[in-house]
């Protein structure tokens, strides 16, 4: 069997060199493809290579038998298949859920209704853009990142199949701190990067009511480069600095061991796919807090996680989550849960291949 894999050109020379480690030099070939400006948008660059590779997948002289298109883009662009292929053709991960309320739960969000009118209407083109692109595509699966509501569209196959891997851990996981928890003061981290939609200030404003005077929140990430910390200011606003701390971004060995000396990991994200954190926090036995109708929440339910699940629309919302800190603090810790190891996505990709195979 040979494998080619069309890629862009940041990425072909690391996906080479891993790829080599299970496969021969001459069952794979790794093509780069699309722009070479790194100045221009992210975006604008994707739309290039997108091009590029439908022009080398109608080309390639081979007759594949399956063909995989893997990327992190958005459903509001097509895959590169030759709809005409008799190839097994599978489209994702792709997809993600929003809840637009989460927009309206702090008060100090900036244009919070602004965001709540874009992210209701993002909702409904995204879902137009998706049928859209699956007539022209003619997909046999897609995979979701988030439960999108389908299991059909048309004559194509829906599966809500999360792309999360937690890899496999040597030994358990040291804490950052090995003493005991303190159940009247629970220890609240938040992994994210520091940007409008995983809507932190909810973390810190929840640190300014009442029955949080104990509690303390870190948090994990950095804004994008060039932007600034816009938490830091409403850190000082609401007079939290003493309970809040910015540790930057750190390596996946060190994010783990945050979440194994924290009492809850609160992901206030409005917008998710596939959630890594989600799945992290659950390998180390962490309880989550998170949004309802948010693909974070369908991964904590996919994996039987434990946590809270919160309604961004009640009275309260960042009453429920003062609430739910304080039942976990007293609650006994989760066992760990393996549900997102990789042998979860090595076994669904095998029965697809052999699917494909049985085909020809």
């Amino acid at each position: 069997m040979q494998l080619l894999v069309i890629t862009n050109h940041d990425s072909a020379a690391d996906l080479s060199e891993w790829l080599a480690r299970d496969f021969l030099p001459d069952e794979i070939e790794v093509r780069a493809v699309g722009s070479r400006h790194q100045r221009l948008p992210h975006r604008l660059r994707y739309l290039f290579w997108l091009a590029e590779a439908r022009k080398a997948v109608r080309l390639e002289r081979h007759d594949p038998i399956y063909h995989h298109h893997v990327t992190f883009a958005s459903e509001l662009t097509p895959p590169p298949f030759v709809a005409s292929s008799s190839a097994l053709k599978v489209w994702g991960p792709v997809g993600s859920k929003q809840n637009p309320h989460v927009h309206l739960v702090s008060q100090h969000t900036p244009d919070r209704y602004g965001y709540f009118i874009a992210y209701a209407l993002l909702a409904k083109v995204k879902k137009i853009a998706l049928a859209l692109n699956v007539a022209r595509s003619r997909p046999d699966i897609i995979f979701t990142q988030a439960l999108l509501g389908d299991t059909r569209i048309g004559s194509t196959e829906v599966e809500y199949f999360p792309n999360t891997v937690i890899l496999d851990r040597d030994g358990d996981v040291d804490p950052v701190d090995s003493q005991d928890r303190d159940p009247s003061a629970p220890r609240i981290l938040a992994v994210a990067r520091i940007i409008p939609l995983k809507r932190l200030e909810i973390a810190v404003e929840l640190m300014a009511r009442p029955e949080m005077c104990n509690a303390t929140l870190a948090i994990i990430g950095q804004p994008p480069a060039g932007k600034e910390n816009y938490l830091s200011s409403i850190v000082e606003e609401l007079g939290v600095g003493s309970q809040v701390e910015f540790l930057g971004s750190l390596p996946p060995q060190d994010v783990l061991r945050h979440m194994t000396s924290s009492t809850v990991l609160l992901h206030p994200s409005s917008s998710e796919g596939s959630c890594g954190v989600i799945g992290e926090a659950v390998s180390v036995g962490l309880p989550v807090i998170c949004f309802d109708e948010t693909g974070a929440a369908d991964s904590l339910r996919l994996c039987g996680g434990h946590g809270e699940i919160v309604d961004p629309s009640a009275t309260d919302p960042l009453g429920a989550i003062a609430a739910a800190v304080k039942e976990i603090s007293v609650s006994v810790r989760p066992e760990p849960n393996d549900y997102w190891g990789p042998r979860r996505m090595h076994l669904r990709l095998t029965e697809m291949l052999e699917a494909a195979r049985r085909a020809r």
